[in-house]
Parts: structure tokens; sequence; C-alpha cells
């Protein structure tokens, strides 16, 4: 729709310079309706030819997203465990037959980050720098 506007702007601008420089010939200061018209319709045109431009640009960035959402939907892990299914994954059951690196009890805390996390957690809400 703005690349048709704009095209019909672009018209509109060849006939009102035509029409200011017809009367930049005759004895009127009429051409200057004419000149001032067609600056305000390649005004108009540029306009909508940029909105053309940013309307095909979010339309490429939303056909492109599909594609990778269609992609990553193709790669859902399939449920393998009892606990996993009722925990959106979160957490992995005993019976789970999922590697062990995908369980999330492998990832535990030794005691200087458990000090550390512990330090972090205490002064959260802190509104300090440090």
């Amino acid at each position: 729709m703005n690349l048709r506007t704009a095209r019909a702007c672009l018209a509109g601008a060849a006939l009102t310079f035509t029409t200011g420089a017809y009367f930049a010939t005759q004895p009127s200061w009429l051409c200057v309706f004419g000149f001032y018209g067609s600056a305000f319709f390649l005004w108009l045109a540029r306009c909508h030819y940029a909105e053309d431009r940013h309307t095909r640009a979010r339309h490429e960035r939303a056909r492109r997203a599909a594609i990778v959402d269609a992609l990553l939907l193709g790669q859902t892990p399939v449920p393998c465990c009892s606990f996993w299914r009722n925990s959106d994954g979160a957490v992995h059951g005993p019976d789970c037959t999922q590697p062990p690196y995908a369980r999330r009890d492998d990832y535990r805390l030794d005691d200087t980050d458990r000090a550390a996390w512990q330090e972090i957690a205490a002064h959260w809400d802190d509104r300090s720098a440090a």
C-alpha cells in the first residue's frame, strides 16, 4: 500500500512540477504553487518509500523468525522420565534415561562456591555498587 501511495505521490509531483514550469513561462506568480506542490509531493513519496522499506524489513524478519522457530520446534527433546514430564524439564528422576550430564544433580556447588553464593544472596537487594 505504501509503495502504491509513493508512486502516486511521484506522479503528483511530476504533474505539479510540470504545471509550475508552464506557469513560470507565463507572466503569473502561480508557478510558486506548482513548485511548492511538487516539493510537498516529493517529501510525501520519500516518507512512503521509507515506510515501505520498513514494512518489507519487518516482514522479512518475521519470516526468518518463523523459519528459526520451526527448526527449534523440530528439536524439542523427548520426555525421558516422569519427573521431567511433570516439572517441565527442570528435574530428572532416578530412573531417568538421559546421560549424566543432562541431570541437574551433577551441578553441585563446592564449599567455596556455596559461600560465595550465600554472600551474593544475602546482599541481593542492596543498592551499593560493590
